[in-house]
């Protein structure tokens, strides 16, 4: 099983830290995990590999997952086709998003590519607001 998370917004938040933790969490029970983010972001920096206080700065701490910088930025069906090559190095099974532009390019890229799924998270006690490219996406 792989799974794909992409997450789009370039300051750390809760639904970052949630992707992560997810991730992680996903990953230790033998699944393999990708977490997509955008270049250069906090979001990067702060799931890239880390270090002990007392270790030297070259030998990091590997997360349990793999961690890829992905831009979302352009037309949509650029970020899809990008995306679908993605799919086509793994045999993704579920990509989880939180944004209408991150559903529309997953569903697009899950449609070219003709496997996997869309997960659409939304927050807790949040009621799902679906734009127009959101309600699209999702036929």
């Amino acid at each position: 099983m792989h799974v794909l998370f992409l997450h789009s917004a370039r300051e750390w938040s809760g639904t970052a830290r949630l992707f992560a933790r997810a991730a992680r969490g996903i990953s230790e029970r033998g699944a393999k995990v990708t977490l997509l983010v955008t270049p250069d972001s906090n979001v990067h920096l702060a799931v890239s590999p880390r270090r002990d206080p007392g270790q030297p700065r070259h030998t990091p701490i590997p997360e349990p997952f793999e961690i890829i910088p992905f831009s979302t930025e352009g037309l949509f069906f650029a970020a899809a086709r990008r995306l679908r090559k993605i799919f086509r190095r793994w045999d993704a099974d579920a990509i989880f998003v939180t944004t209408d532009r991150e559903h529309l390019i997953a569903a697009t890229a899950c449609w070219m590519s003709g496997n996997g799924s869309v997960v659409r998270w939304t927050p807790a006690g949040q009621v799902l607001e679906m734009g127009i490219m959101g309600r699209w996406a999702s036929r």
